[in-house]
């Protein structure tokens, strides 16, 4: 690391520098074997930085999250609603085919025929009644897999920088003790 005095905490505070910058330059200085015990607070400086700018990226999935619960939530009100309209509409057609039959009730030919209207509608609407839900059962699964694929998504995400922040501060560490013990 260079020996002038960065104030790596304030760059992240100011949006100069994330998580990953900070990361890259301590890989960077590793990598370039430019880390020196001398220069001991800057490290530790950058490794404060590292630990407060993790829970902004962290904040992301979460916001994540719960956008995908809120469209969840949307999409379970919105099927909700079309079940509903399924089934007064289908209730209206049973009614209106009802209707029908009695006022064609008077007569032995037009009863028996009205009956039998009445039957085939009152079928139609319990059929249309039936695929409506099965449509609205449907789009709702499809909404929550879609939710829980994204959802997922997002928490391999989260895992993974964590993953990386863990490998890394254990990189730093092993390095650290072997620069110890070499110069022992």
């Amino acid at each position: 690391m260079n020996s002038e005095n960065i104030d790596y905490e304030n760059e992240v505070r100011n949006g100069e520098k994330n998580f990953a910058d900070l990361l890259d330059l301590l890989e960077t200085a590793v990598s370039k074997n430019k880390l020196f015990f001398s220069n001991k607070s800057e490290v530790l400086e950058m490794i404060n930085a590292l630990k407060k700018s993790l829970p902004d990226e962290m904040k992301a999935s979460y916001e994540i999250v719960n956008k995908e619960k809120q469209i969840v939530a949307r999409a379970r009100e919105d099927a909700e609603d079309i079940r509903k309209t399924a089934e007064r509409e289908a209730e209206n057609i049973v009614e209106e085919a009802r209707l029908q039959a009695d006022d064609l009730v008077s007569r032995d030919e037009i009863t028996r025929r009205a009956e039998e209207q009445g039957r085939k509608i009152c079928e139609q609407a319990v059929d249309y009644r039936d695929k409506m839900y099965e449509s609205t059962n449907d789009y709702v699964v499809s909404v929550l897999e879609q939710a829980q694929e994204k959802v997922n998504l997002a928490l391999e995400s989260v895992q993974s920088v964590c993953d990386d922040v863990e490998r890394n501060k254990q990189n730093f560490i092993d390095y650290t003790n072997s620069r110890k013990e070499s110069e022992e």
